[in-house]
């Protein structure tokens, strides 16, 4: 149980207990997992007490994913739902990210209609002028009164990615995110609910200062957006993204402000052509790790997944696809801008296992008096691991076999031997990412961009022609370099953790379950389990 002094918080119950850091609810730690939803309005019914029952309780929510500046009707009715099935919201309030040009050729403020556009000529405008902070401040005051009742809403994300307007200098950055929030505070005084704030960044380390330390802000909210995480080839590289970025995070924070990442996922097959879908076997590792990673590296819970569309015909959903994104487009509220792919309104069914491993291993006692501090430690050969805690001994450490090389080999062999759930571009990439890590790069640097050139001219047959020529030749190359990748598990490999030498408890959990699988006594150090990645809790008690 926690003991520590808490800071309260009204609304939903969470807290913070900034002797951890970690959010707190009901008088113990509170360790957040879920999705995004850019589209809460296509939610079914029983679609939140689906995610309930597999473990998830934090969903984050996008009311207005296109900064229209109108709120569905209906947003008081999906948060008290929500509430009803256990599930607590996080609110993104302000993306205006969305409407600048940094990752398509024309600003979306002039492409799409916005709240902003006929009050702004350039991304910038939205932060500096008067004129757009009356419509920021205005859409503000409609998300606290469509949350004024809502007791589910346990967090505001009250600018996000605003960094996304790049031209934008971190003055005017830091000032306008200082401004929205005090506005918000304000409101949230004269209603007598404060609700924790956060804001987020585009990058998953963001180089601006007050990301970081914003007196106003209650919690360092990442987005982990790292190239392994954008589009993974194998299930530890995003994994070790993950934790770089949040242990970094930790080390930059502010005492007593947790470190959560609220929004990640491989995305983007969901908004590029030249993207591939995933295989849901590689999902389901790829998530495990990358969820213990962000833990064990002193996260405050279980990234919230922006949820992907797995390749198996079996398992896919059906969803329905972007909208038109003309200049003129009235966008549907249920969609987001420059889709080619829809994005689900819930989690894969092939996840389901993994978010239920992941609320069984928290429920563990042990979990609620481990600090999330980062930890140096040495990986064993072969393996990569990221650890947390305290200098009462306590330690949560992510430790998982090197599959790298050996993943994406599989992933080659797969797309050659034409399995269904494995397409010959995923495959390519698989191998071209097997030989940058062996330093054999020999293609130009511009022909990956040639294929999603063709796709998006629509010259299917041309860029599935070129993909299989290229398939070919990494797979010669592999062959060529006698580049072999063997597959062992962690067992018998054993890991010295920089701890006082005495008698303590520890146990080993089953990712793909969240069961004990082994446990004892140790004195610095631990043999480990015969399984491909696991976590490791050491009791400072003994």
């Amino acid at each position: 149980m926690v003991t520590s002094d808490l800071e309260r918080r009204d609304g939903s119950g969470v807290s913070i207990d900034s002797n951890g850091p970690y959010f707190v609810a009901d008088g113990e730690r509170w360790f957040p997992s879920g999705w995004c939803c850019a589209t809460p309005m296509a939610l079914g019914p029983g679609e939140f007490e689906r995610m309930a029952a597999w473990g998830c309780n934090t969903v984050r929510i996008w009311p207005d994913p296109n900064e229209s500046g109108r709120l569905p009707d209906e947003l008081p009715r999906i948060l008290a739902a929500a509430g009803e099935a256990g599930i607590r919201t996080a609110v993104t309030m302000l993306n205006l990210g969305e409407l600048s040009d940094l990752f398509i050729p024309t600003p979306n403020l002039k492409r799409t209609n916005n709240a902003y556009r006929q009050s702004c000529e350039t991304p910038t405008d939205i932060l500096t002028t008067e004129a757009a902070a009356e419509i920021s401040r205005q859409r503000v005051d409609g998300f606290v009164e469509a949350c004024q009742d809502a007791d589910s809403v346990w967090a505001c994300v009250v600018n996000s990615q605003t960094d996304g307007i790049y031209q934008a200098p971190f003055p005017v950055l830091e000032s306008f995110q200082r401004a929205a929030t005090s506005w918000l505070d304000q409101r949230e005084r004269g209603d007598g609910k404060r609700r924790l704030k956060a804001v987020t960044s585009f990058d998953p380390l963001p180089i601006w200062s007050s990301f970081y330390d914003c007196p106003s802000h209650d919690i360092v909210a990442l987005h982990c957006y790292s190239p392994a995480v954008y589009s993974p080839v194998d299930s530890v590289q995003g994994a070790w993204e993950v934790a770089v970025a949040t242990a970094e995070a930790c080390r930059r924070r502010p005492p007593g402000r947790p470190v959560y990442c609220m929004e990640y996922g491989p995305i983007l097959h969901l908004f590029l052509r030249d993207q591939p879908l995933l295989p849901s076997s590689l999902l389901r590792r790829w998530r495990r790790n990358t969820t213990a990673a962000h833990l064990c590296a002193g996260g405050a819970g279980s990234p919230l997944l922006v949820p992907p569309v797995p390749s198996d015909p079996d398992v896919r959903p059906e969803v329905d696809t972007g909208a038109d994104t003309g200049a003129d487009a009235e966008l549907d509220p249920m969609r987001m801008t420059d889709q080619v792919r829809g994005v689900p309104a819930t989690l894969p069914a092939a996840l389901e296992p993994e978010e239920r491993a992941f609320r069984r291993l928290v429920r563990d006692p042990l979990l609620q008096t481990i600090d999330p501090r980062p930890v140096r430690i040495r990986a064993p050969q072969g393996t990569m691991c990221v650890a947390a805690g305290a200098d009462d001994g306590s330690v949560l450490l992510w430790v998982a076999s090197d599959l790298r090389l050996a993943e994406r080999m599989d992933l080659v062999r797969r797309a050659l031997d034409s399995d269904p759930d494995v397409s010959p571009l995923l495959g390519y990439d698989a191998g071209r990412a097997a030989l940058e890590a062996v330093g054999a790069c020999v293609w130009n640097p511009g022909s990956r961009a040639l294929i999603g050139k063709l796709l998006d001219s629509r010259l299917d047959d041309v860029a599935q022609e070129r993909v299989r020529g290229e398939l070919d030749k990494v797979w010669r190359l592999l062959n060529g370099l006698d580049v072999s990748a063997p597959a062992r598990n962690l067992g018998g490999l054993r890991i010295d953790l920089p701890i006082e030498r005495r008698s303590r408890g520890f146990r080993c959990y089953d990712l793909s379950s969240g069961e004990v699988i082994e446990a004892g006594q140790m004195r610095g150090e631990i043999e480990l389990p015969e399984v491909f990645e696991t976590v490791v809790a050491v009791d400072p008690a003994g």
